[in-house]
């Protein structure tokens, strides 16, 4: 069987992590037995009037095919479906060798109307999956919405990357909407014994700052902690964007041992978890939270935003959430480190339901279904 992966968001050589849940599904598919072409028509704003790079790899089993647009406009690109139909023929339908028997959409605006102009023009019926949270807003009030819904009732099927994302499609009455989460990379995030040293807590993050994350509350919180119950709080954030500077200069006038880290591969950023003995996620919005899962793949317990996309995850044993006020998180955190959570456990839970083979097995079992015939 080959399947056609198509997506607006992927890794690039400068946010290394967008998109990487989109890469993992396809190579999860692959790794359950499926020829995968993937196709990744990236838009990203930029200092430069236009600049435009095309390559070509194969990726563990994987073409991969992406299409790089750096562009001072892309604002208007990214909603100008024409523009994107004409870089979807020029760069990659027009040299198409063999029809994929199933087209999946990754991201239903813009991804899942390419799959629908596809799956028209080629008679090869398509899924789509869907991970923007803010699907429901946009379906009310842009000039595509009206596209975007064609999309979705043209689908073999819908699926979403959480229960709560799927609660947002259900006014759709997309009847077939279904659940598959994201993959967390348990061979990278993998268990590992926790080395705790009395008095010292040591805690992590992980996260874009930038909305919707919320850094500056666990750095209040985790302050306030320090000073209310005498422990040493060492804190490791990892990450970057346009609260970097402010994020430092507020940590200085903390008295937690602070360290800022910069954007890091996925080993890197698994060894910084598995060292610290609680990851801390706080977050105004999260569609589906896979720094927590892998935190907890790791074996390594969660305190995060109270969101029904993480209390999907974040059960007792795991972990615990927090509404977004930091005396509400001081009170958590205290709960936190007295609990007697079973590291092991947690790690192993994880990587039964979001491995790569969970995962794949779920997506190959989905696309046996709709895939067109040899």
């Amino acid at each position: 069987m080959k399947v056609l992966f198509l997506t607006p968001w992927y890794p690039t050589q400068e946010k290394p992590n967008w998109g990487v849940f989109v890469r993992e599904h396809a190579l999860a598919l692959h790794k359950a037995g499926v020829e995968v072409e993937l196709w990744a028509l990236c838009l990203v704003p930029d200092k430069a009037n236009w600049q435009v790079k095309f390559t070509e790899t194969t990726d563990r089993g994987i073409l991969e095919k992406q299409l790089i647009v750096k562009t001072r406009f892309q604002k208007y690109i990214y909603n100008l479906p024409a523009l994107q139909r004409f870089f979807i023929n020029k760069y990659f339908a027009d040299k198409l060798v063999t029809r994929p028997q199933l087209i999946i959409g990754n991201v239903g605006y813009p991804a899942g109307m390419w799959a629908r102009e596809l799956s028209q023009r080629w008679g090869v019926p398509y899924l789509l999956i869907e991970h923007w949270s803010g699907v429901h807003r946009f379906l009310s009030t842009s000039i595509w919405g009206y596209k975007l819904y064609q999309a979705y009732q043209g689908a073999s099927q819908v699926l979403a990357v959480s229960e709560f994302l799927k609660g947002q499609l259900s006014n759709l009455k997309l009847t077939r909407t279904l659940v598959i989460p994201n993959v967390v990379d348990t061979a990278i995030y993998s268990y590992q014994p926790k080395q705790r040293i009395a008095g010292t807590v040591h805690f992590c993050s992980a996260q874009e700052l930038g909305p919707p994350k919320l850094p500056f509350l666990m750095l209040e919180a985790l302050d306030l902690f320090q000073k209310k119950t005498g422990l040493r709080v060492i804190y490791t954030f990892v990450g970057g964007g346009i609260w970097e500077k402010e994020l430092l200069e507020k940590a200085a006038k903390t008295s937690l041992e602070f360290a800022l880290l910069p954007r890091q591969e996925k080993p890197a950023l698994a060894k910084v978890i598995q060292q610290s003995d609680f990851l801390i996620h706080a977050s105004s919005y999260e569609t589906f939270g896979l720094i927590a899962l892998e935190a907890l793949a790791t074996g390594t317990p969660v305190i995060t935003s109270n969101l029904p996309s993480l209390e999907e995850f974040v059960i007792e044993g795991r972990g615990f959430c927090s509404e977004n006020v930091a005396s509400h998180f001081v009170a958590i955190l205290e709960k936190l480190v007295s609990y007697p959570f079973q590291n092991q456990t947690i790690s192993e839970e994880i990587s039964k339901q979001y491995s790569a083979e969970a995962v794949g097995n779920s997506l190959l079992a989905i696309a046996k279904r709709f895939a067109k015939p040899d």
